[in-house]
């Protein structure tokens, strides 16, 4: 064997061991060895963080199933942002890990990638070399002792090399398997940081929202339990009022007055006052064969005044024609700040809440006009209704 096949041989050992040592996705890499104590360490916090996620959730249980409380809905409210704030530093620790993650992932891809290429071209020097070293010239009849020797050692060593080549092979095809096993990991862990970035960035929203919440809660009630008792009532006899006329209503509507859309058909009011209103505005509702339905999605799009916070905007897709003018959206439909804050005990608020300099509420599509009245606690809260026909009802509450 002479220098340049020895030379060849190390060369050849060499990357035979960067592959053993890259053969693994779990494998060591050098400058990796902080990679366990810091996997170690993420799992001990996160395991201790979603500890304080289960209690936390608990504990939210049991404050919304104790007595309705101003100071028992501050609590709730307070535990509410702590969770989300260990969401949020839940999310962000992992959201870096994943980074680091997807850098040693790159890194490696990128060693396994050039590793690659410098095997293949080493092994095709090698087939090269190999096929000069194992010709032989078909006419020698006698070779000397000497010579023989040699073809034999040369024979030997190029069995021992060919068998050696297809081990290297073998690794080299494990490698490449390795080398797209990294990439669609580092793939996956890239949606997952994208995944977990949407979570953070919803989280620090619901964060924001909740304390925003909070200081218009402290604001409406002016921190006096009295006065959050008062507000509490006043919607739930509100709610409870209107569910029972409604139910009554749908039963004995009828002989109404054809209207055509525009007509003025009421006044905006308060009555229901004190018990079932906070003052004068339109509570505007409407039903599908019984079923309470957004409005907003009736309703065509225009520019309102959002007087709502901390709710803010939300977008009307309907063809209606609205029934005030230059409206002043004072609640939306749904899980509203006061839904979720729990004045309507735990339900959503049933329709949109507007006022408006002027006070004439007009049909916003034709139809057939009813009016009635419904008892609150001993006060009368006046409403109209229309049937627009195939199950669609409006209802326009505390009217004069």
């Amino acid at each position: 064997m002479n220098k340049r096949q020895f030379a060849v041989l190390l060369v050849l050992a060499g990357i035979f061991s960067r592959l053993l040592l890259l053969g693994s996705p779990t494998s060591a890499h050098p400058g990796d060895d902080h990679i366990g104590a810091t996997d170690v360490s993420s799992s001990s916090k996160y395991k201790e963080l979603q500890q304080q996620i289960d209690e936390l959730t608990s504990k939210l249980k049991e404050t919304r199933n104790r007595g309705t409380s101003l100071a028992n809905q501050i609590a709730y409210m307070d535990s509410q942002i702590h969770l989300t704030t260990l969401k949020i530093e839940e999310a962000t620790q992992k959201i870096a890990e994943i980074t680091e993650e997807i850098a040693i992932l790159t890194k490696r891809i990128g060693v396994l990638e050039h590793t690659l290429t410098d095997i293949s071209e080493v092994l095709i020097d090698r087939v090269v070399a190999t096929y000069k070293s194992g010709y032989t010239p078909s006419g020698l009849a006698i070779l000397s002792s000497n010579e023989l020797s040699e073809m034999i050692s040369r024979a030997k060593y190029l069995q021992l090399v060919q068998t050696h080549d297809k081990k290297l092979l073998f690794e080299i095809q494990q490698t490449k398997n390795d080398f797209e096993e990294q990439k669609s990991l580092l793939e996956q862990k890239k949606k997952e940081l994208d995944l977990l970035s949407e979570k953070l960035e919803s989280e620090q929203a619901a964060l924001n929202r909740q304390k925003k919440e909070k200081q218009v809660l402290l604001e409406v009630t002016r921190n006096d339990e009295k006065q959050y008792q008062e507000l509490l009532t006043k919607l739930r006899a509100e709610q409870a009022a209107i569910e029972a006329a409604l139910r009554q209503a749908l039963i004995s509507l009828k002989n109404g007055t054809p209207i055509e859309e525009g007509k003025d058909i009421a006044l905006m009011g308060n009555t229901g006052s004190p018990y079932c209103s906070t003052g004068a505005h339109l509570h505007f509702e409407i039903t599908k064969d019984g079923v309470r339905q957004n409005p907003a999605d009736y309703l065509k799009p225009i520019d309102v005044v959002w007087d709502n916070a901390p709710d803010g905007s939300f977008s009307f897709g309907g063809g209606w024609s609205w029934p005030m003018e230059s409206p002043r959206i004072t609640q939306g439909y749904g899980m509203t700040y006061y839904a979720r804050t729990g004045f309507y005990g735990g339900s959503p608020h049933t329709g949109v809440d507007m006022i408006s300099n002027n006070p004439i509420i007009r049909a916003p599509k034709k139809g057939t006009l009813y009016r009635g009245s419904a008892s609150c606690r001993g006060a009368g809260m006046n409403y109209v209704a229309i049937d627009h026909g195939e199950g669609i009802i409006s209802w326009y509450w505390h009217v004069q």
